[in-house]
């Protein structure tokens, strides 16, 4: 399944986009409770409690996106299908 969604920031792009691909501010950005747990090229594992997700992260700074994409995500398991 692809997800496919835009956020509006009450800030100039290129502020939210630099806040968004640097490394000391990335938690701030995730929802309450998730943290990144690791960090390499290309791939950020995400945690929340006892479970964790791997995200594959890429940038493009010509305009200003980023985009991930990850094969599971957090309490999928726990849904009724």
């Amino acid at each position: 399944m692809d997800t496919n969604d835009t956020f509006g920031f009450n800030a100039p792009a290129e502020v939210v986009y630099n806040s968004l691909i640097d490394p000391d501010r990335t938690d701030r950005g995730l929802p309450a409770g998730v943290r990144v747990a690791e960090r390499s090229d290309g791939k950020v594992r995400l945690s929340a409690g006892s479970g964790t997700v791997d995200v594959e992260v890429s940038t493009s700074g010509a305009d200003m996106r980023l985009t991930s994409r990850s094969s599971a995500s957090f309490g999928c398991a726990d849904r009724p299908r």
